[in-house]
């Protein structure tokens, strides 16, 4: 398996991108490799386009928010390297106003509004409980 350098120089060439360009972050999805594992295949798949994060969550770690024309590498459950992405737009929206687009565009479960709310949820309330402070 490429090293994350290795498969990001690679997609760049048979991309045809700037040589110099660089990625921003390397990482998986969600809270456990089988969950990265899942989300890895949507994307690879093309099924998932679009992700949410918790603002509260960069907040509470001091992380600078993603922005436009970020390029990401996007690693498996096991931290291998999947896919190479790039961030085309980005915005903040209280979580009661996330509407049935932007889950289906996640591509996570049956896509529905419904189930993004509740693993979202989940997912947001566990992380922060996580948080020391």
């Amino acid at each position: 398996m490429p090293t994350i350098d290795e498969f990001f120089n690679t997609a760049k060439a048979e991309l045809a991108l700037d040589p110099d360009l660089t990625y921003r972050h390397a990482e998986s999805f969600g809270d456990s490799p089988k969950l990265a594992n899942t989300i890895a295949d949507l994307i690879v798949s093309g099924k998932k386009t679009a992700t949410s994060s918790g603002f509260e969550l960069y907040m509470h770690d001091h992380d600078p928010m993603p922005e436009v024309g970020d390029i990401n590498v996007v690693l498996n459950g096991q931290q291998q390297p999947v896919a190479v992405t790039y961030l085309e737009d980005t915005f903040i929206v209280p979580f009661a106003s996330v509407d049935a687009t932007q889950a289906q565009l996640e591509g996570e479960g049956d896509m529905s509004l419904a189930y993004w709310r509740r693993e979202h949820a989940r997912f947001f309330l566990k992380t922060l409980m996580r948080k020391p402070g």
